[in-house]
């Protein structure tokens, strides 16, 4: 035992000596940043102007703001700050501040006994302990219109509604439930798909107590709705694609104020919020047969933007916010059939739009919000630093005659060193690579204990 523990002894100190040196090592070249450049393709005066300002940290207590000219390489500007407390940085995701989903309930529950809830339990009370059965059954002889649950993200507030829940026998749930819900599932009656079939399954262990369920779609078509929306500051606005998995399309007939965007007002007092669902309305009318890709809204609210794919062509509306009337209608090009090979990305004055995977369409704003096209780049088709356009991977900016595209890179021989790789194009394709390696990060003694910090860690900017 007194073995063990001197192991142990050993170990930690150790363990406490070689983040000792490390932090030693950190600290000594705290204030001494330098960055690497490394060309890779084409030459580096392409990027002139160019500005790279970096944020990254050691475990969280020391911070780099790193500023990197292209033009100055030698004058690397760096600021750091030292926290003794271990600092933590939220992202907050607002892509999807509003969501409504089809709300097919999947297991069986006693106290309910609506939709395919009916069905798990008609199939429970078949199979005996130590048996395991399944069933197939038919969604419409359950449900006439898809089930809805709405979920609401608000600063400190988080709510959902299912409509399930309007025939639980839990009173007070119901009627809590049901004042926001009822209005949804009123405004949007979408026929549940004839053909829709669903397997379910219910084992039951030898005691009867412990009981398994599954079930999932077995037929080749159905539908789920997926919803894509914004937020300002009184209200969201959602829209939600009306094709089945084989590109039917649902019956949308029934909707209250027709097919397009929809929004919900709120209102606030401090913390608290009240989602006014009776007032409920469709702002701008859509044909279903548009495949939605994503809503996207301006910083100050003031125009909303719609990506949709239509008759094959990717198309952007601008709309304003306000009158809810169309400002501006693009058609951007042809789509292939894979959804991976197309994307967009919306930065501070421009869009730029990947199809089918090598084209790049580059549109500048205008000073009334709307855009003109900039030119168009093909990718270097073997190239492996961009396969789709995402704000998660990547960080783009353009001055109107180049695009500047920056990801992380890791070295593939030593991951303990990273780096920033830049991709300048220009309407004759690409004219230079290059990999940005900070002194604390590439490797060695410091190890992968330096990052790049946070969410944004990375702004571009032209001079």
């Amino acid at each position: 035992m007194k073995y063990a523990l001197s192991i142990i002894a050993v170990l930690l100190v150790l363990l406490i000596t070689a983040t000792a040196v490390i932090s030693s090592i950190i600290m000594d070249g705290k204030d001494k940043v330098t960055i690497s450049a490394e060309t890779i393709y084409g030459d580096e005066s392409a990027a002139r102007g160019i500005t790279l300002d970096m944020d990254t940290n050691y475990r969280r207590y020391l911070f780099w703001h790193t500023r990197y000219s292209v033009d100055a390489p030698e004058t690397v500007q760096t600021e750091y700050t030292f926290y003794d407390i271990q600092q933590r940085f939220e992202h907050v995701d607002n892509s999807h501040p509003m969501e409504m989903q089809d709300d097919i309930k999947y297991g069986f529950d006693k106290s309910l006994n609506w939709g395919i809830t009916k069905a798990y339990n008609e199939l429970y009370a078949q199979v005996k302990p130590g048996e395991q059965k399944e069933m197939e059954i038919t969604l419409s002889d359950y449900y006439d219109y898809y089930p809805l649950s709405v979920f609401i993200n608000l600063p400190g507030s988080y709510k959902g509604w299912s409509s399930h829940v309007l025939y639980s026998s839990d009173e007070s749930l119901k009627n809590d439930h049901g004042r926001y819900i009822t209005p949804f599932t009123e405004y949007f009656r979408i026929p549940v798909l004839p053909e829709s079939r669903l397997i379910i399954s219910i084992g039951k262990s030898i005691s009867g107590d412990s009981v398994s369920t599954g079930g999932g779609y077995s037929g080749e078509d159905h539908y789920y709705i997926t919803t894509h929306s914004v937020k300002t500051e009184d209200a969201f606005y959602f829209v939600f694609d009306a094709h089945t998995n084989t590109d039917r399309l649902v019956d949308t007939s029934l909707i209250k104020g027709g097919f397009g965007i929809y929004k919900l007002p709120y209102t606030h007092s401090g913390k608290e919020y009240e989602v006014l669902v009776d007032s409920l309305q469709t702002v701008f009318t859509l044909d279903p047969y548009a495949y939605i890709i994503e809503l996207e809204i301006s910083d100050d609210g003031r125009l909303m933007y719609l990506y949709t794919i239509e008759n094959g062509i990717y198309t952007l509306t601008v709309i304003d916010a306000t009158t809810y009337k169309q400002v501006q209608k693009l058609q951007i090009g042809k789509v292939g059939e894979r959804e991976d090979r197309y994307s967009h990305y919306r930065g501070d004055g421009f869009i730029t739009f990947m199809l089918d995977r090598f084209d790049l369409y580059v549109y500048t704003q205008n000073p009334d919000g709307t855009y003109s096209f900039g030119f168009k780049t093909e990718i270097d088709r073997n190239d492996e630093e961009i396969y789709y356009l995402s704000k998660a991977d990547l960080f783009l900016n353009c001055d109107g005659e180049r695009l500047v595209v920056c990801k992380l890179d890791t070295n593939k021989t030593d991951y303990s060193t990273y780096s920033l790789s830049m991709m300048v194009y220009t309407k004759d394709g690409l004219q230079y690579r290059g990999r940005y390696t900070p002194s604390l990060m590439a490797g060695g003694k410091s190890n992968d204990t330096v990052y790049f910090s946070n969410y944004d860690y990375l702004t571009i900017t032209f001079e």
